[in-house]
């Protein structure tokens, strides 16, 4: 006969396995409208143009491109085995973490619950209501759209995934003084630092932890501080990771911190992007991409003295209220120390001051708050209920409806444009994402606009000319190439302008300017392999073999896998008969490309001219089945693009 514990037990697991599901179920059903959205803005850096996501086994290179990301990027490129780039195994991945991150917050604050400073509070006979409720506001606010839709920013989702995991394993261990529980969230804080750099802040959060949830440090302080010793000597794994950032490093981290002084008027603009941060927390409305704010010049200015006193009135707050409501004064320090990173990130960079993903680690906080509050101060269990109920029914058609700007390039940069009309910069991002749809007489506009909104960005003007040489107006594209060159500034590409000039007098077959023009590209930026190749292309026309040759070895010299180049070097191997050279290159590039037939054609020629006759048949058969099976059509433009080096 089974123990009154054991039924209990059993009870409990029923519940939190019928709890699991409901929420799986609920979270892929708020967000099973944006499961076909476009790839947009950074998952063209992060995934699309990124060569080393296409290679699941391609370690090293994924380590390189994404350094304190590197899980990050692993993930990618697991999704790229999976689908190439079909989104729908991008979305289910994104989807599945920010649902099991609501889990986990479930689980966090139930143990936070068991805690010697929390478990005698009255608050503990609510602790079920505040766990469930604090799930689904994480789960259905809005704010968290862009962290679980947009998929390279799954970087947040799965550091707060590990962040979690760290702080409840470290709960556990310390409640149950279990050693394996304690390993298990050093270990969780290691996988947490190599998703994003917020993750730094682990350490911070636990000695709170501490201080919040076991009391007085007088009590067991040589215990206590053993305990988080290994975390706190863990703060050194993201800047020792950062100092061997490789230069080809997708955002080069390294070099955005130590190449920038730390800028006080930033760091005056982000204490008033904080009252935004805070504004979107209770009214989640008038969402946009990125948030433009104007520059302060430093803290005279009286909204930015407004900012600052409201700011700190609010962290002294929640240390005033400290001993009577712990779990609200916690919430306060989350989200404060849990933003730091974010913010103060932007003081060295100095561009974007806001994205709507910052907020989703802080948004643990913020779940919290809401139901201890209103379980803390009213009595009316039932009222409290409906109440937050209507709220995440709210939170869930803003979320529903939020899904819907997502769901395509251009109509996220429409809903921009209209609620910001005079962003410069989002002109110009609705313009690139007509032109990556080939709408170049729709992109052409729209550069004009943000040309007129701010005549002075480098940008607008080049790929206004792109626009125009690819509608083969070749003089306006020259003149607006020409413009670009004439703009001061810093963060110039005048590289990218000459590379694209040759390309106009490439396609004129003026292979002479051309050439002139690559090499101007090439004396600017010697370490794009992306130049070598453009000129070796431009020799190739004149019929001047030898100095291609010379070129695209440099272009191999820079990056080994620059497949246009390999594919280049191997045709010109294969025409000179050097057939043994030229297998080596067209078997490199079959294995990222192992389903185009014309690879598999033209290693059938190699291996006929080396005379291995059964080694070309079985190439020429392959070729020929996958012609049958794909057809023309079946041919993926974006694969052949890549392979050829077609410039822009």
């Amino acid at each position: 006969m089974l123990s009154l514990h054991k039924i209990r037990s059993r009870e409990i697991i029923k519940k939190r396995v019928f709890f699991i599901v409901g929420i799986i179920i609920f979270g892929f059903a708020l967000y099973s409208n944006s499961l076909q959205a476009e790839f947009c803005a950074d998952d063209f850096m992060f995934i699309i143009e990124n060569p080393s996501v296409k290679n699941l086994g391609n370690i090293v290179g994924i380590w390189n491109s994404f350094n304190t990301r590197f899980l990050g990027g692993l993930s990618f490129a697991f999704n790229y085995w999976i689908g190439k780039f079909d989104v729908f195994s991008y979305h289910v991945f994104n989807i599945s973490i920010h649902i099991f991150n609501a889990i986990l917050v479930y689980f966090l604050i139930l143990n936070i619950f068991k805690t010697p400073s929390v478990r005698e509070t009255p608050l503990r006979k609510y602790h079920g209501e505040i766990a469930l409720f604090a799930c689904l506001i994480f789960l259905s606010h809005p704010i968290q759209t862009q962290a679980a839709v947009h998929i390279s920013q799954r970087f947040s989702s799965m550091a707060t995934f590990f962040y979690l995991f760290t702080i409840i394993f470290y709960i556990k261990g310390r409640l149950e003084t279990n050693s394996f529980y304690s390993r298990l969230s050093f270990f969780s804080m290691i996988m947490a630092m190599f998703c994003k750099e917020l993750a730094v802040t682990l350490p911070f959060m636990l000695v709170v932890c501490e201080f919040f949830f076991w009391g007085s440090w007088r009590k067991q302080k040589k215990e206590r501080l053993l305990h988080l010793f290994p975390f706190l000597l863990g703060i050194a794994i993201i800047p020792l990771t950062l100092l061997a950032n490789h230069p080809d490093s997708v955002l080069y981290l390294k070099g955005q911190v130590l190449n920038q002084p730390f800028s006080w008027d930033y760091f005056a603009t982000e204490v008033n992007v904080l009252r935004t941060c805070l504004r979107l927390l209770f009214v989640p409305v008038n969402q946009i991409y990125w948030y433009d704010y104007p520059l302060a010049k430093g803290f005279g200015e009286l909204h930015t003295v407004i900012s600052y006193y409201f700011l700190v009135g609010l962290i002294f707050f929640a240390f005033y209220i400290y001993r009577t409501s712990k779990l609200i004064s916690f919430s306060i320090i989350w989200f404060f120390i849990t933003i730091s990173v974010q913010l103060g990130h932007v003081c060295f960079v100095q561009e974007k001051v806001f994205f709507e993903h910052w907020l989703y680690l802080p948004m643990v906080g913020f779940s919290l708050l809401l139901p201890v509050f209103f379980f803390g101060f009213f009595k009316n269990r039932k009222r409290i209920i409906v109440f937050l109920s209507i709220l995440i029914a709210v939170y869930s058609i803003l979320t529903y409806q939020r899904n819907k700007v997502w769901h395509t390039r251009v109509s996220l940069w429409k809903d921009h444009i209209k609620k910001t009309p005079n962003s410069a910069e989002a002109y110009f991002a609705l313009g690139t994402a007509y032109q990556r749809e080939g709408f170049y007489s729709n992109a052409l506009p729209l550069f004009e606009k943000a040309i007129e909104l701010d005549p002075l960005n480098q940008s607008f003007y080049l790929n206004a000319g792109v626009a125009y040489k690819k509608m083969g107006d070749f003089t306006r594209a020259v003149m607006y190439y020409n413009k670009a060159l004439s703009i001061p500034g810093p963060n110039r590409k005048d590289d990218t302008v000459y590379a694209n000039l040759g390309n106009v007098f490439y396609e004129q077959r003026n292979y002479g300017i051309a050439i002139e023009n690559f090499k101007k590209a090439i004396m600017l930026n010697p370490k794009d392999a992306g130049h070598y190749f453009l000129l070796a292309r431009a020799y190739r026309q004149k019929g001047e073999d030898a100095k291609a040759e010379d070129s695209l070895r440099k272009a191999l010299e820079i990056d080994p896998r620059h497949l246009a180049s390999q594919n280049q070097l191997g045709t010109l191997y294969m025409e000179g008969g050097q057939y043994q050279k030229a297998v080596i290159l067209f078997e490199s590039i079959l294995k990222s490309f192992p389903h185009l037939p014309s690879l598999h054609a033209v290693l059938g020629q190699c291996y006929s001219g080396l005379g291995e006759d059964s080694k070309a048949k079985v190439y020429f058969d392959q070729a020929i089945k996958l012609y049958r099976e794909q057809g023309v059509e079946g041919i993926r433009a974006e694969d052949l693009k890549e392979l050829e080096g077609e410039g822009p």
